[in-house]
Order: C-alpha cells, then sequence, then structure tokens
C-alpha cells in the first residue's frame, strides 16, 4: 500500500472523511490503475452518502482486479446500502474466500446480521475483529455500539472509554460517548461531543444525527427545525430540484382547486412561504453548524 493511502486508511478509519478523499487522489494521481485506490475512494464518497459516484469507483476497482479483496469489500457495502441483503450476503461469501483473516471483513458481516436483526451474530463478528485488532480505537467502538443496541450501557461506555485512550479524535466513539451521554440525560455533552466529530471532519452521519437529537431533547421546536433543515440540506441539488417540481404540480392543483373556495390567495402565502424557507433553510442551516463548530470547546474530561 502506497504512503498515500496508508493515510487515506487511517483518516478514514477517524471519520476524516476530506482528508482521506484527498490522500486517495494523490495515489490515483500517481497511479489511476491502483483497484485498491478506487476501492478505498469509493468507501469515502459511500460515507459521505453519494451511492452513485461510489458505485462507479467500486466498479472501476473490479474491472481493475476482479480478485481484489478490497473491491469486493466496498461492494459489499454498497450492496448492503442499497438495501439488497441477498446480493450482499453473496458478495461478502467471496469476501471470505478470498481473505478470511481480516477485521474489516468481519465488521462488514456484522453490519449484515445487524440489519438482518441478528444481534447475537453480530455481536459475534464484532468480537472476532477487536481480537484480530486489539489496538483499534474503530473496532471498539464498533463493539461498543452492538452493546449500546443491546442496552448494555456500562460495557459501551467502557468500550467507549477505551476507544478514546487509543485514539482521543476517533469520531465514532466520540459518537458513542455522545449517544451514551444523551441516554443519561447530559444532553450538553452530548452535543459538544457531537460537534468536535463534525469539527474533525466526518461528514454527517451518526456526529449530525446525535447533535440534532441532543438539540431535540434541549428544546423540540428547535430540534424540528435542526432535523428538516439537514434532511432538505443532505437532499443535493437534483433531489432538491426533483422535490422543488412536484411542489410545483401541487401547487398548481391546490391553487385550481382552492380558487373556487375563494382561498388562492391563502395557498399562494402558503406556497411562496415554503419556496422562501426552501431557499434560505439549507444556507442557513450551514452557516448556524459552522457557527456552532468555532465555537465547541470540549470539556477536558472527555
Amino acid at each position: 500500500m502506497s504512503e498515500h493511502l496508508e493515510h487515506a486508511r487511517i483518516a478514514f478509519d477517524r471519520g476524516n472523511l476530506e482528508s482521506a478523499v484527498e490522500a486517495v487522489r494523490r495515489a490515483l494521481a500517481e497511479d489511476p490503475d491502483i483497484s485498491e485506490g478506487h476501492a478505498l475512494m469509493a468507501l469515502c464518497l459511500l460515507a459521505k452518502s453519494e451511492l452513485g459516484p461510489a458505485t462507479c469507483s467500486a466498479v472501476t476497482a473490479l474491472t481493475l482486479d476482479p480478485d481484489s479483496p478490497a473491491a469486493h469489500f466496498v461492494m459489499s457495502w454498497i450492496w448492503l446500502s442499497r438495501g439488497r441483503l441477498r446480493d450482499a450476503a453473496t458478495q461478502i461469501e467471496q469476501l471470505f474466500a478470498l481473505d478470511p483473516g481480516v477485521a474489516d471483513n468481519y465488521s462488514l458481516r456484522a453490519e449484515l446480521h445487524r440489519l438482518r436483526d441478528d444481534e447475537e451474530a453480530c455481536l459475534a463478528d464484532l468480537t472476532r475483529a477487536l481480537e484480530l485488532e486489539p489496538e483499534n480505537a474503530l473496532r471498539l467502538a464498533e463493539l461498543g455500539e452492538c452493546h449500546l443496541r443491546r442496552g448494555e450501557l456500562a460495557v459501551a461506555r467502557r468500550h467507549a472509554d477505551d476507544a478514546l485512550g487509543r485514539d482521543p479524535e476517533n469520531t465514532h466513539a466520540m459518537v458513542l460517548l455522545g449517544n451514551l451521554e444523551l441516554r443519561a440525560g447530559r444532553t450538553f455533552e452530548a452535543q459538544e461531543l457531537a460537534l468536535d466529530a463534525l469539527r474533525i471532519g466526518v461528514a454527517g452521519g451518526g456526529a449530525l444525527e446525535l447533535l440534532i437529537s441532543a438539540k431535540m431533547r434541549r428544546n423540540k421546536l428547535t430540534g424540528v427545525w435542526w432535523r428538516s433543515a439537514a434532511w432538505f440540506d443532505g437532499l443535493g441539488l437534483k433531489r432538491q430540484v426533483l422535490y422543488g417540481s412536484l411542489a410545483g404540480i401541487a401547487y398548481v392543483i391546490a391553487a385550481l382547486i382552492a380558487k373556487s373556495f375563494g382561498l388562492d390567495k391563502l395557498v399562494h402565502g402558503v406556497f411562496w412561504g415554503l419556496v422562501i424557507y426552501g431557499v434560505a433553510s439549507s444556507s442557513l442551516f450551514d452557516t448556524l453548524l459552522e457557527r456552532e463548530l468555532k465555537d465547541v470547546k470540549l470539556d477536558p474530561k472527555f
């Protein structure tokens, strides 16, 4: 593995996606035909919820090397993200046939078990992953998340503390600890952990969900706004245009119906109010989030 790809892998494991993507780009600039580079780029894009580009990168990786474990690994994640669990299971079987003793592969199969609601099998695979990489903070955080889902909070907290002890900037462990703080009713601490994870570079996902959940605990009205704005901001331009077009069609139909009842002015007002909100909310959301990230100061005990 090249130095750039090694740096990208470390950054990815810590949740710093922007740094990982930049390192992969440098690696591919040196050697555009390296399958592992395209596979890692696919993983980064998938973590950023860019499913289409991630799929293209994964297909490129498989085309360059059909026997690449890394390419099969990321293709399995893409099947999972698309909800095609049978295809994912088949791909994972091929992956284990190629490379059976890798912690990442057990972590991947654990996610398949989780989606199938088989927490016992999930726990077994995550435990095996940690046995293979006992010093890896990500493995500890993943196992902690499994214990959190099972309601085993003390065990989950121990894993979160151990993970942050090994890597104080591991965003997965921060989000895990934040969720534990939220369950304990310490919303301010949970919010600060979420903001610190976002500051380091994790793209949305668990950190953003934790931030919104903490805000909803502190003020339901504010929390609802953050959740709706985050949802709209995460749609992307194409979906925003699509939903805007559908809203326009609905507006025309509603206006025609309302006119016969003398309510056309009300419909016009509501529609244009929603348009202004939709245009402004995404920019406002980014501005407020950036402001909070500038002000984040994590309590030293974390």
